[in-house]
């Protein structure tokens, strides 16, 4: 199978993250985080990545980056590569320390990058590291690289102080900024949850208009069903298939009542099953997009939890999926 394309160009903006091979602790060892933001740094000034923010957790890492030429790809490849070779050598050991290909979600300059920055910020006080009063004083990451005298000029701080309500480049505009983070922390808005479902399973974080924008830049024209037309290159399709499959799920979680920020951890959760059935019966969605996308399994443990739900819905005579599902636009 073909990789999905990345839509790479100068000005766009990704959130980049990858993890640990197995959800493995990668930056535990003395000097592997300060290895890793030697490396990344590297990286910039060699690709010309504008770098808005970043945080190196013990076991996975988020950017924020913008791109002055596409070379998001390629700029990756040669980060995680040259990082794992000397992780490798310098630990004693072999194999990859990555689980695979980064994630890299699309993201609208302006507000929408500046809060993906601040969440960005605070990932150690999610992970009960630190309280989001001492933010700042996590040391891989670039909100302690912005209160410094000194640092990088890759390192772009302004995107997140305008996105904290323009604040200015000085000690006291930092300050402000550390008690702006405490209450984001604490927000509990939809347009919080809304973009923590995006950072956790969407492909692309802004506004409609933005998404259509990216959507027509990978030059697809999108059938409703079955193969990729002539012309049109099977990753290209299968993006573009990807994103209609995830409006249809929206509109159907939007008839259904269900919150897609606040589905249950059990892959056999009811609302789960509910979207995934009524998604099989009406559009051409497959079971790796239903896995990945509503946290089920696997494609084959899909399978088999819808069948075990028709199975019952059929003996108790309900109906799994709406009596008129091409409603659901």
């Amino acid at each position: 199978m073909s990789r999905k394309p990345r839509i790479e160009y100068e000005g766009a903006c990704f959130h980049v993250l990858n993890r640990g091979n197995y959800r493995r602790d990668l930056f535990h060892l003395p000097g592997s985080a300060s290895a890793f933001e030697h490396v990344l740094f590297e990286a910039c000034q060699s690709f010309g990545w504008r770098l808005h923010g970043y945080i190196i957790m013990t076991n996975h890492f988020h950017l924020a980056v913008e791109l002055t030429l596409p070379t998001l790809s390629v700029g990756m490849q040669w980060l995680q590569k040259t990082w794992a070779m000397r992780f490798n050598r310098f630990h004693g050991q072999k194999g990859r320390p990555f689980q695979g290909r980064f994630k890299a979600i699309h993201v609208q300059p302006g507000l929408a990058f500046a809060n993906v920055i601040h969440y960005i910020h605070l990932n150690p006080t999610r992970a009960g590291m630190i309280s989001p009063h001492d933010a700042a004083s996590f040391r891989h990451g670039s909100l302690w690289h912005f209160q410094q005298s000194s640092r990088p000029q890759f390192l772009i701080p302004i995107t997140a102080l305008r996105g904290a309500g323009g604040l200015e480049d000085t000690p006291e505009g930092w300050a402000k900024y550390g008690e702006f983070l405490v209450r984001f922390d604490e927000a509990d808005t939809e347009e919080r949850r809304r973009l923590y479902a995006d950072l956790r399973r969407g492909w692309c974080i802004g506004s409609d208009l933005f998404k259509e924008e990216v959507r027509r830049r990978i030059g697809a024209v999108v059938p409703a069903r079955g193969r990729a037309p002539r012309n049109i290159s099977g990753a290209a399709w299968r993006l573009e298939r990807e994103m209609e499959w995830g409006r249809k799920l929206e509109a159907a979680a939007r008839l259904f009542g269900i919150d897609l920020t606040q589905l249950p951890n059990r892959k056999s959760g009811p609302e789960k099953l509910r979207l995934a059935s009524h998604m099989r019966a009406t559009t051409d969605a497959s079971n790796i997009w239903l896995a990945g996308r509503l946290q089920m399994g696997t494609p084959n443990g899909v399978s088999a939890l819808l069948h075990r739900y028709r199975k019952a819905a059929t003996a108790k005579s309900i109906d799994p999926v709406p009596t008129n599902p091409m409603k659901v636009e």
